[in-house]
């Protein structure tokens, strides 16, 4: 029988977050050209949340 990890409600809250973000930043910067031009910073936050989500998971 498996163990309910104890932080899966905070990983779907965070999981769902990250969605919401990057499809918001999305359609802030989708252009005719597919451009992402808004520099390295979205890029080092999805990766702390997916990072942190793994680390939850892990942990629970």
């Amino acid at each position: 029988m498996r163990r309910k990890n104890k932080h899966l409600q905070l990983i779907q809250i965070l999981g769902g977050f990250l969605l919401i973000y990057i499809l918001v930043n999305a359609m802030q910067n989708i252009k005719v050209h597919f451009v992402y031009s808004s520099g390295l910073g979205p890029f080092f936050f999805v990766g702390f949340i997916i990072v942190l989500m793994v680390f939850l998971y892990i942990k629970g």
